[in-house]
């Protein structure tokens, strides 16, 4: 599939794994000497960002909160690492669902 349409695709079912706001397809220039190309970015957050589909992040989010889940444990707590905290979260989910075939590029299937 082109990049470009899968951006596209993502765009339009995935939101940001740090904040759960939705993600718009974005030019973006890099650098003056020209790296530049089609992105997924984050408005709130003012990232690039590839996304999770909504249904994982609500899982994440409620896992940092259910279980006060710490990865960065030499941080202070505060929101900034309790997105990043759901973001590690959102990583580890999505890697399972891709191992166990639930979750493909197209977003998530059955079993």
């Amino acid at each position: 599939m082109e990049h470009d349409k899968l951006l596209e695709q993502r765009s339009k079912r995935c939101v940001c794994k740090f904040c759960g706001h939705p993600l718009k397809s974005k030019f973006i220039i890099f650098n003056k000497y020209g790296g530049q190309g089609m992105e997924l970015f984050c408005e709130h957050c003012q990232r690039i960002e590839y996304g999770v589909e909504p249904e994982i992040y609500q899982l994440a989010k409620q896992f940092v909160d259910d279980f006060e889940f710490n990865y960065y444990l030499d941080m202070d707590e505060n929101n900034i690492s309790r997105e990043l905290n759901i973001a590690k979260i959102n990583e580890i989910l999505s890697w399972a669902m891709k191992k166990v075939g639930i979750l493909t590029e197209e977003g998530l299937g059955k079993i």
